[in-house]
């Protein structure tokens, strides 16, 4: 397990294992979060399934905004959701 922030994994991080994230910052720009999803394509043999877990404040207008421009990312690079709505909406691809 990481726990890092997005300027830590950001530019160069390259660690092929990774298969989930737990996107728990309010982003709402495609390219951030493609960034994101893209760190865990990496191949690696024993990877199966890459997850990433939205939390998401649907409580806050500004924050279910964002929520609802990351749910246009996801579907955008390939992601459905596989479960949701709660606090963690589940993306799969």
């Amino acid at each position: 397990m990481i726990v890092a922030t997005g300027r830590y994994l950001g530019e160069g991080f390259d660690d092929q294992r990774l298969d989930t994230l737990f996107l728990t910052m309010p982003i709402a720009w495609r390219g951030t979060l493609a960034k994101y999803a893209s760190r865990l394509h990496r191949l690696h043999d024993p990877k199966r399934e890459v997850v990433i877990y939205d939390c998401v404040d649907r409580d806050v207008p500004v924050l279910a905004r964002m929520a609802a421009k990351r749910a246009a990312g996801y579907s955008a690079i390939g992601y459905t959701i596989a479960q949701g709505p709660g606090l963690f909406d589940r993306w799969a691809r």
